[in-house]
């Protein structure tokens, strides 16, 4: 029998919720789950993949599925750091007139932060008296989007809960909040689908100057794939 190597184990801080999990570097078998996932370029292959990864190399007791995407992407990112190495090569194309040159850009994983927007709320009023608790969107959430689950249906499995001045309604069926939403005004569901456009998000800015015809752009980065580009 061969000797078994030692793998070092980190501690990172989950950003939605300020708990610190610990886990250890993906070895070259989860490098191999990762790597037929990006080949296939499917935004579900991906997904399951790096569930698939998260179940082996988090050590703490965490609940993988449960996750808001946001922080499922910023903790494959810290896991990548310290498994392959803290810094990505990009290749963006120049895309303007007269350049279509494409650059080679190195990001350092350390300086990608999940941003939220400052008008980003979880608790929503859609009058005087009635309000809405929204909860952010799982990876599972996610994975029925990639089987063409509706919107709507996102939308409502994201209520945590409805309440007014007097009771706060969280026990209820899913019929009870298709019936709800189906209720709103068109406003008022803009509302609701504002905390989806303004909930944190994987971003990054990038500056750079292109090695062709020297102007200088900026790309914003937004999502785990942006990075894997």
């Amino acid at each position: 029998m061969l000797p078994s190597l030692q793998t070092p184990e980190f501690t990172t801080t989950v950003p939605s919720s300020g708990k610190e999990v610990k886990f250890r570097p993906f070895l070259v078998k989860e490098e191999k789950i990762l790597y037929f996932a990006l080949e296939s370029g499917e935004t579900g292959d991906i997904v399951s993949a790096i569930q698939k990864i998260f179940t082996n190399c988090i050590l703490s007791d965490f609940k993988v599925d449960d996750m808001a995407y946001f922080d499922f992407e910023y903790l494959f990112l810290m896991l990548r750091a310290k498994s392959v190495g803290e810094s990505i090569e990009l290749k963006l194309r120049h895309d303007v007139e007269d350049c279509d040159h494409v650059n080679e850009i190195s990001i350092n994983i350390e300086d990608i932060k999940v941003v939220t927007d400052p008008n980003h709320t979880d608790k929503i009023m859609l009058n005087d008296d009635i309000g809405v608790k929204m909860k952010y969107p799982t990876i599972e959430n996610l994975s029925l989007v990639q089987q063409d689950q509706n919107t709507f249906d996102i939308i409502r499995d994201s209520i945590e809960y409805v309440y007014d001045q007097e009771t706060v309604y969280d026990d209820f069926t899913k019929d009870d909040a298709d019936n709800f939403l189906e209720s709103l005004s068109k406003s008022q569901f803009e509302l609701i689908s504002e905390f989806f456009a303004t909930m944190p998000k994987l971003r990054h800015e990038v500056k750079y100057k292109c090695k062709k015809c020297k102007k200088t752009e900026t790309v914003l980065l937004e999502g785990l794939q942006s990075f894997f580009m």
